[in-house]
């Protein structure tokens, strides 16, 4: 039995193929559910910012605190969410 994807998929039987997909398929699945529940909390995190600078108002000794500029914070808080 292959223990990758690197051999010819086409090959393998039937059982061949359900097993290498029980074998990959739970660890892929927990890195999406990773990579969603990142992406969720930025978007959390962007959104709650961009409303705190409009309403708030954080003067620049508050986002000095928080270790950035005014122009720092604008740009993270217009990053999309799947940017890092």
């Amino acid at each position: 039995m292959k223990t990758s994807f690197e051999g010819d998929f086409n090959r393998m039987s039937h059982h061949e193929a359900l097993a290498l997909i029980a074998n990959y398929g739970p660890k892929w699945q927990r890195s999406l559910r990773q990579t969603l529940a990142l992406w969720r909390g930025r978007r959390k995190e962007r959104q709650q910012m961009r409303r705190d600078l409009k309403t708030i108002g954080f003067n620049d000794a508050v986002l000095e605190d928080c270790g950035m500029t005014r122009h720092e914070a604008e740009k993270e808080a217009s990053k999309y969410f799947w940017q890092a």
